[in-house]
């Protein structure tokens, strides 16, 4: 028996293809809800060995990395086999070259090859546990850490000298606009997060570092991210489970950022929070006034988790 079908040993084919397309349907609905829990991963799974097909396979190794869990060493061995199998056996279970390409980028990252070749990338790739040393050595040394959401209760609240004095000042996004003012947010950024498909104005930094769970071998447009002209780091996928786990649910850049720092010895009373808290009216964002919050996160969990961060000794 080989590795490919020892992973496909235990599926179970349903003789009833509507009710596998509706257990299907579900568990990606509580996916794109932001449902991160185990029995969202239990429907993947029960799909996949409903229908014993490789691309219910696929949702459930990416839905299981969405958790923040890598792959083992054997699952990586059945993705090698299967990409190795003949086209029609690999069109005969679904896997098209869409397919292809996501269960390629999870083995390269298994492996840690890079998913295209690149110099920049290649660079980034290799600089990555320095990277980390040295940034979360100086936030640990650092007296104080402004950490700048963009939450619309930044509006009016004249917070921008308090920011600029910090030692180190991180922000997210687009965190700048014809919206806000200096008086407001300040003008300093030493740390900018970026979400993976984030498109906006570039900002002066001296690191990047790309939200989401070790999304380098995940991001599928560079260009925009060579632009920066810094150093660019990823989050540990270990930081990002232990906020899955807590929110139940995907946790937005600004407490996965604030978790890595806690994760690397900075204790909260060094922290100084800004632009983290709900607004009391309709506005969202500070920046961009007509922007949504994304129904995917946990918002009440997150709010609990900053108060209990400000407990803890947090400004």
């Amino acid at each position: 028996m080989t590795v490919v079908q020892h992973c496909w040993s235990r599926a179970l084919p349903s003789k009833d293809d509507a009710t596998v397309s509706v257990c299907r349907q579900q568990a990606m609905t509580a996916r794109q809800q932001g449902l991160y829990q185990p029995e969202t991963l239990r429907r993947f799974r029960h799909v996949w060995q409903q229908s014993g097909q490789a691309k219910d396979w696929l949702q459930y190794l990416k839905f299981r990395r969405a958790l923040g869990y890598p792959l083992t060493a054997q699952r990586a061995s059945a993705i090698a086999c299967l990409l190795q199998s003949p086209c029609w056996q690999r069109w005969k279970n679904g896997i098209w070259p869409a397919e292809q390409r996501q269960f390629a980028r999870l083995l390269q990252e298994y492996h840690q090859q890079l998913p295209q070749p690149s110099d920049w990338l290649t660079a980034q790739l290799h600089q990555q546990d320095l990277l980390l040393q040295y940034w979360m050595q100086r936030c640990r040394q650092a007296k104080s850490i402004a950490i700048v959401g963009n939450s619309a209760s930044l509006a009016s609240s004249g917070a921008g000298a308090q920011i600029d004095q910090a030692e180190l000042v991180i922000r997210f996004n687009h965190c700048f606009s014809d919206y806000t003012s200096t008086a407001d947010a300040g003008r300093k950024t030493d740390i900018w997060v970026v979400a993976p498909g984030f498109r906006g104005p570039l900002q002066q930094t001296s690191l990047t570092i790309l939200s989401g769970p070790a999304m380098l071998w995940h991001q599928q447009q560079f260009s925009y991210l060579q632009q920066i002209n810094a150093p660019l780091l990823q989050v540990p996928l270990a930081c990002w489970r232990t906020l899955v786990r807590q929110f139940a649910a995907p946790p937005s850049a600004a407490p996965l950022i604030t978790q890595l720092l806690l994760s690397q010895g900075v204790q909260p009373a060094q922290l100084q929070l800004f632009g983290l808290s709900q607004n009391d009216n309709s506005r969202y964002h500070f920046a961009l006034p007509a922007h949504q919050s994304s129904p995917r996160h946990h918002w009440v969990a997150e709010q609990q988790w900053w108060q209990q961060l400000r407990d803890m000794g947090a400004q």
